[in-house]
C-alpha cells in the first residue's frame, strides 16, 4: 500500500484494516502475489473520486481470504465476466489509465496458486474482490 499512498493522498482517500489476527503462511511467488494486490488496491483508489477502501483477511477452512472493498463506481452485471479477460476495460473506465491487463494477470497469478478471485458488485456502491488462497501445510 505504500506505493500507492500518493494517489491515495491526492484522492483524499483512506484504507481501513480489518485484519484476523492469525499467524499463517501462504505458499507461493511473493513477487507475483504482490503484484495481485498491487493491482486490485490500485483500481479500488484510481477508480473511485474519494476512495474509502477496505481490506479484511480471515482464515476458513484451512485458506486464507482477502477482500478488497471501495466505493468506486462499481461494475454492471454485464462487464463483470469480462472484466478477468486480457485487455478488456470496462466502458465506464475508458477515462482512467489503463491497459486491462491488471485484473488479467492477477486472476492468472491466483489461478496458478491453487486460489480463486471473485467479485461481487453493485453499479453506484462499489466493489468487492475477494482473494482466495491456501494456506501452507
Amino acid at each position: 500500500v505504500i506505493q500507492l499512498e500518493p494517489l491515495l493522498q491526492k484522492k483524499n482517500g483512506q484504507v481501513i484494516w480489518h485484519l484476523e489476527e492469525k499467524q499463517v503462511s501462504i505458499p507461493g511467488d511473493e513477487s507475483h502475489l504482490y503484484l495481485v494486490f498491487f493491482n486490485v488496491l490500485n483500481n479500488a483508489i484510481k477508480y473511485s473520486e474519494s476512495p474509502i477502501v477496505t481490506i479484511s483477511t480471515r482464515v476458513e477452512n484451512s485458506r486464507m481470504l482477502i477482500s478488497v472493498e471501495d466505493n468506486g463506481p462499481g461494475i454492471e452485471v454485464s462487464q463483470q465476466r469480462k472484466i478477468f479477460s486480457k485487455f478488456y476495460r470496462a466502458p465506464a473506465t475508458k477515462q482512467v489509465k489503463g491497459l486491462g491487463l491488471g485484473l488479467y494477470f492477477s486472476k492468472k497469478v491466483v489461478d496458478a496458486h491453487q486460489g480463486q478471485i471473485r467479485l461481487e458488485s453493485i453499479p453506484g456502491k462499489g466493489t468487492i474482490f475477494t482473494i482466495d488462497l491456501p494456506l501452507k501445510k
